[in-house]
């Protein structure tokens, strides 16, 4: 299933979520994970685009059965092919001159 946009709501990590977080993160993001902070927020500082695939191995920690490492190592290397096929269109996307605001964030920033 894939996804254009979305909310993410980074965790502190490394630990899974309790079914007790689960249910209340659902209410205010498409996914949770342990990863992307601080890398978006320093990018948004750097005024650099960023963009995230983020790949759902544990549908919601807490709630299905745990998966061990190997299990999450396959996940990942059966979504190589597509990981690759996302990264090569997206750089075909990438424009020499930079239209969008991530190019002036700090220009708004409030300190």
């Amino acid at each position: 299933d894939f996804q254009e946009r979305g909310v993410y709501l980074a965790t502190e990590g490394a630990r899974l979520e309790t079914k007790a977080e689960i249910r209340l993160f659902s209410d205010y993001a498409d996914i949770v994970g342990m990863t992307l902070v601080p890398e978006v927020v320093l990018a948004r500082e750097k005024e650099m685009c960023y963009g995230a695939i983020c790949l759902a191995c544990n549908m919601a920690a807490g709630i299905q059965d745990s998966l061990s490492a190997e299990e999450i190592k396959s996940f990942f290397n059966e979504k190589k092919k597509i990981i690759s096929d996302i990264l090569g269109l997206a750089i075909l996307k990438v424009e020499n001159e930079r239209n969008c605001r991530c190019r002036e964030a700090l220009k708004e920033a409030k300190l």
